[in-house]
């Protein structure tokens, strides 16, 4: 990360077992992605309910990325779950700056051989891959459908 981590608390004062469990999980997102510039993680407690909640503003080149989840009654499991998350959309946010895309099974298609289309079913003479289909199979397909 560029600049430091800035851990803040509303409602609750945080203790040194807190603040050093937030950094060792901050420490981790530069595995996730290199060019953090900042990092801001807010712990608040609800008044009167004992719930926490954990809210994380992550600033990098182009975007900023928040997590916010539901309250949770345990603080370390907020801040665990928290970082998960943000985890999981730093990977995101990488992989589309790679221009990394899932690759999709290319269709298969096929020369009709013979058609009962009053019986509603016919035989292929051979399957191939859709790329490698010559336009002249493809338009005679076309005409035994019609």
């Amino acid at each position: 990360m560029i600049l430091p981590l800035q851990i803040t608390s509303r409602n609750l004062e945080l203790t040194e077992a807190i603040e050093s469990n937030i950094r060792e999980h901050a420490e981790k997102l530069d595995k996730y992605y290199s060019r953090i510039t900042s990092c801001r993680v807010m712990v608040e407690a609800l008044p009167h309910r004992s719930l926490y909640n954990l809210r994380i503003d992550i600033t990098v080149p182009g975007a900023e990325i928040v997590v916010k989840l539901d309250p949770n009654k345990d603080l370390y499991l907020a801040i665990r779950d928290a970082f998960r998350d943000i985890c999981r959309k730093l990977e995101d946010f990488a992989r589309r700056q790679r221009g990394d895309v899932k690759q999709h099974a290319e269709a298969l298609r096929g020369l009709i051989k013979t058609l009962f289309s009053d019986q509603g079913y016919g035989f292929l003479a051979r399957w191939m891959a859709a790329r490698s289909i010559s336009t002249s199979i493809v338009l005679r397909t076309m005409n035994l459908n019609t």
